[in-house]
């Protein structure tokens, strides 16, 4: 599938490149060797490829800073949920703390001890908490970097790992400083920033952003901003794995969960079409109705529109729940919805267009040829009306964020 034969195809199946020649090749070799048994096994491994690469994040700080509050809000819990990190100020940690993702088992924080502690001094600190396992290094202060905090920072610089500098509590200093000094949320924060920035560059560290967050406003400060960054700097092979894992939402994570996913969908319709479908009553394309639905099942919960998140947003947006999901293009999704594709899909070409742009590598696979077309057609639908779904809702808590906090 070459570069000049997707120049002139429709902007909708560009991407389609993504299943490559390469790729296709292994499909073929699979089937071959083991026929429907060992191909439905490679794709069962290949969906989910990303749940088994493995992330491990450092978190370090002083006692009191925020590393529990942090963690738990990184993974999308509060502090009464369960497997949440303890939260209190008083804690120590005495060893290197595992705290897994909730979505996934591979993605792992390591509350780490502090540094120059009898068990763990300075002299063999990273040997002694594994420092090469970490793919990166989260350095938190809840008013100045210690001592330790930069020479870690140093550490971790010299043997090219990345670190990423954090100032927690941002939503305590808004509160006092326009308490005691009538000063805005903004002046606060420009005032903060110009303080940790001068922090570090006196300690010789250049373009190096300080993070201001606040461990209750995952989408306020520079929360999302730290989320996009941890991705971007992470190893590409990890990135898909991290950005799929992620609760928190921007728009260049959104966009990333959707490249993602637009590659999970033609390895799901090759499933589907290898199995072969039968079409849908008042639809002339065949489709598997039962894998689409649990495919926009997991859309909905990538871009936080299933209703377990909505409620959350409801809470946040002060709205009624079914108003929410009321507003939302795949609020509904049903066989019904999938069936409406499916008509104006066999209307437009569409399918037929991806069907034959993919048979030439797998044709020797698919028993069902058109049903990969269509499938792959309705699910990229279905996933852009997800897309939508996760735009409109961030614009809406973006809002209702600049009201409850004004400049």
């Amino acid at each position: 599938m070459g570069t000049s034969r997707s120049k002139h195809m429709p902007q909708a199946l560009k991407d389609i490149d993504e299943f490559d020649q390469k790729t296709a090749a292994e499909y073929e070799e699979a089937f071959k060797s083991g026929g429907m048994s060992q191909l439905n096994k490679k794709i069962d491994a290949d969906i989910d490829k990303w749940r088994n690469i493995p992330v491990n994040i450092a978190v370090t700080g002083n006692s009191g800073v925020g590393k529990s509050s942090f963690i738990n809000s990184f993974r999308g819990l509060k502090a009464m949920s369960k497997d949440a990190a303890a939260v209190g100020v008083n804690e120590t940690t005495l060893e290197p703390t595992k705290y897994m993702h909730p979505n996934n088992n591979n993605i792992a924080l390591w509350d780490l001890p502090g540094i120059g502690t009898e068990k763990f001094p300075k002299e063999t600190y990273l040997e002694k908490v594994d420092f090469e396992k970490y793919d990166c290094f989260l350095i938190i202060t809840a008013n100045r970097f210690t001592e330790n905090d930069i020479w870690l920072a140093k550490e971790v610089q010299n043997l090219k790992k990345k670190f990423f500098f954090i100032r927690t509590k941002m939503n305590t200093e808004v509160e006092n400083n326009q308490n005691d000094y009538g000063k805005s949320k903004s002046e606060t924060v420009k005032e903060i920033q110009e303080d940790m920035t001068q922090q570090v560059t006196e300690k010789r560290f250049e373009n190096v952003k300080v993070y201001l967050i606040d461990n209750r406003s995952d989408q306020d400060y520079d929360f999302p901003k730290l989320i996009e960054d941890m991705i971007k700097e992470a190893p590409k092979w990890k990135q898909e794995a991290m950005a799929l894992t992620m609760t928190t939402l921007t728009e260049d994570l959104i966009n990333r969960k959707r490249r993602a996913l637009r590659k999970r969908i033609l390895i799901v319709a090759l499933g589907s079409a290898a199995g072969g479908t039968v079409p849908m009553p008042g639809a002339s394309l065949a489709v598997d109705t039962a894998i689409i639905m649990k495919e926009v099942d997991i859309y909905k919960q990538q871009f936080g529109i299933n209703d377990e998140s909505l409620k959350k947003t409801a809470s946040s947006l002060k709205q009624a729940f079914d108003n929410v999901k009321g507003g939302l293009r795949t609020g509904g999704a049903t066989v019904a919805m999938i069936s409406h594709f499916a008509t104006t899909l066999a209307a437009s070409e569409c399918a037929e267009k991806v069907t034959a742009f993919v048979l030439p590598v797998l044709g020797s696979i698919i028993a069902a040829g058109i049903s990969y077309g269509s499938t792959v057609s309705i699910l990229r639908s279905l996933l852009d009306e997800c897309v939508s779904d996760a735009r409109d809702i961030n614009k809406q808590l973006k809002i209702k964020m600049s009201e409850s906090n004004p400049s």
